[in-house]
């Protein structure tokens, strides 16, 4: 918390825009200038700081806030689902993210969208302590099972906390590629984004490339290459679509939000 970057983000900056990911700050910066001349995060004393985990958000948000600096946040998509009360989004965003899920959840359902969990996700979930702890617990419970051949509702509950953490994989690839779904949780993006949180509703930085940017190698290679290929505005604008009619294109809302 202490290194130097953060302390002269803490003691030298008049924003601090929170970030997850390996050389999203660059690529953002990149952007951000293509859209406007102005939004020049050196320039206006903006500093982007990783926090490297969205479960860092609310550490992160604390130490700036006691410099008195002003915190703002860029997450990935899946930030929203799991990981949400780290992110400090005001008390009156949670009864609207409730019935957003709900409208999620229900697509889900009626799509049959099943949880792709990516290698790098798995790998992430089993070194967590909670779960962990959850595994442990459930392999005694089997091993209960196998001896008496009976299973309570209790064991089955304890059998399905290892999996119940996929939902909300399901739930960022509804949000990705079901128009209802997404659309039902804009409202709440907007909300969100109004407050300094702003969520990339496509997923993560890299879903925002260009179509032919490289999609395997260091990510910060990638990121290079992606910026090299964004040359105009123009080039911008296509990043990403309007989240609804007479809207303009996600990042540039983003970057508004962020410069404001």
């Amino acid at each position: 918390m202490a290194r130097f970057e953060n302390a002269d983000a803490a003691f030298f900056s008049q924003c601090v825009i929170l970030f997850e990911g390996e050389s999203d700050d660059a690529y953002f910066k990149h952007v951000a200038r293509l859209f406007s001349e102005e939004w020049d995060f050196d320039a206006k004393n903006l500093a982007m700081v990783r926090v490297s985990g969205k479960g860092n958000f609310g550490r992160f948000r604390k130490f700036f806030e006691a410099f008195g600096i002003k915190v703002k946040i860029v997450a990935d998509l899946d930030a929203f689902f799991d990981g949400f009360s780290h992110l400090g989004a005001p008390a009156d965003i949670l009864p609207l993210r409730e019935a957003a899920i709900a409208v999620i959840d229900a697509r889900i359902a009626a799509r049959g969208i099943k949880p792709e969990p990516a290698s790098r996700q798995i790998k992430d979930r089993i070194h967590g302590a909670s779960w962990r702890d959850r595994y442990e617990t459930a392999k005694q419970t089997l091993r209960e099972i196998q001896k008496t051949k009976e299973v309570s509702d209790e064991a089955l509950g304890l059998l399905d906390g290892l999996f119940t953490w996929e939902q909300d994989i399901a739930r960022v690839r509804a949000c990705r590629e079901d128009d209802e779904a997404r659309a039902a949780a804009v409202e709440v993006f907007d909300a969100m984004r109004s407050s300094g949180i702003c969520v990339l509703v496509r997923g993560a930085i890299e879903d925002y490339y260009p179509a032919n940017a490289p999609g395997v190698g260091p990510k910060p290679e990638r990121a290079m290459a992606a910026t090299r290929l964004l040359r105009t505005r123009q080039d911008a604008l296509a990043l990403c679509p309007a989240l609804g009619p007479g809207r303009q294109p996600e990042l540039l809302e983003i970057c508004g939000q962020l410069f404001s």
